[in-house]
């Protein structure tokens, strides 16, 4: 006899859901925060929809650090797709080559690189980049370290082979 389980309905969390409460990372507020005090556009590229960066971004106090939300979504493309990454440089009305894709994701990165943006890889788990694509200009431990380098006050971490 097989069983049933049953799940009450505020016992039921969705994948959007967990979305919204992502947990940061220790110098993600910080960090952000300094690079537009730097003087940085800052805008968030996401598949994620409209609806869901808003949400993540209103729980964790992060919304007014970023002056533009673009999602993947609009496209009907998702990264690494080139298409994403030239919608992005038409959003912001830069030429794609001006504009630096910011990720601890390796497809991003190499989806950016390769559509023709500038890259930084946040390696917090110390790893090699992936060697599917061509590596970042930039590879720093953390978006502290990233202020530093793009200020010229610290040298990236070297990209390890695999």
């Amino acid at each position: 006899m097989r069983s049933q389980l049953s799940i009450r309905p505020t016992e039921f969390t969705t994948p959007t859901d967990l979305y919204d409460h992502l947990p940061t990372f220790p110098d993600t507020s910080s960090g952000l925060q300094t690079l537009k005090r730097d003087g940085h556009l800052l805008a968030v590229l996401s598949n994620g929809t409209g609806s869901m960066i808003g949400s993540c971004l209103a729980n964790h106090d992060l919304r007014d650090v970023f002056s533009v939300l673009i999602s993947a979504d609009d496209v009907g493309a998702y990264k690494p797709s080139g298409l994403v990454y030239r919608y992005a440089a038409k959003i912001l009305g830069r030429p794609i080559d001006e504009l630096r894709l910011i990720s601890s994701n390796p497809f991003d990165v190499i989806g950016a690189k390769t559509a023709g943006m500038r890259t930084a890889w946040i390696n917090r788990a110390g790893t090699s980049f992936d060697s599917i694509g061509a590596p970042p200009d930039i590879t720093t431990a953390s978006l502290t370290d990233l202020r530093e380098v793009l200020r010229g006050r610290q040298t990236p971490t070297p990209n390890r082979a695999q």
